[in-house]
């Protein structure tokens, strides 16, 4: 049935979009353009053929199925490296896959902090934490903090050699945690 409908709804979008348009801005004259309209040929038009079908029978829809696949064919061997996709950090494998889009921020400024490709990154953590005060794990000198645990999150991420930890909790947005 919502096959049905479906396609009654796409036959009419196609018919509206189809109808003439009788509010044109076109001038119904003749003007200084050049027309550009086909040659007329020396044939004559050959009718459209389409199947016939007897009067009182119906012509059966044909149906194809996709090819069968099993799961197995398009999931990787265990212990098969996968690259990452252009443009795109590697994850590791315990790396919380919701995350990883939250994560796009930090590899991106760490990308242009170690002016380095964003496929030189990768995601080694990326975990929803409850920071112990408002310091967000990331407590600099001579600060004080509100004494009230926040829910945030933790990034991790490698490049050149080094993790970079990247915090966020409260109403605070990804940032690089760099304890003084």
């Amino acid at each position: 049935m919502k096959r049905i409908a479906l396609i009654a709804m796409v036959l009419a979008i196609v018919a509206a979009a189809c109808a003439a348009d009788t509010g044109s801005d076109v001038p119904d004259g003749p003007d200084d353009t050049t027309s550009t309209t086909a040659p007329i040929s020396d044939r004559a038009p050959q009718p459209a053929t389409s199947p016939t079908v007897a009067p009182g029978q119906e012509r059966e829809p044909t149906i194809t199925e996709p090819p069968a696949t099993e799961p197995g064919d398009l999931t990787p061997e265990e212990g098969a490296e996968t690259a990452p996709l252009p443009g795109e950090p590697m994850v590791a494998d315990d790396v919380d896959q919701a995350l990883v889009a939250f994560a796009a921020p930090a590899v991106t400024d760490l990308a242009t902090r170690l002016d380095i490709a964003v496929s030189d990154i990768t995601i080694v953590v990326a975990e929803s934490v409850v920071w112990p005060d408002g310091s967000l794990g990331c407590p600099q000198p001579d600060m004080s903090y509100t004494q009230v645990q926040v829910d945030g999150t933790r990034i991790v991420l490698e490049a050149l050699g080094e993790n970079y930890q990247y915090h966020s909790g409260g109403s605070r947005e990804l940032f690089l945690c760099e304890k003084g």
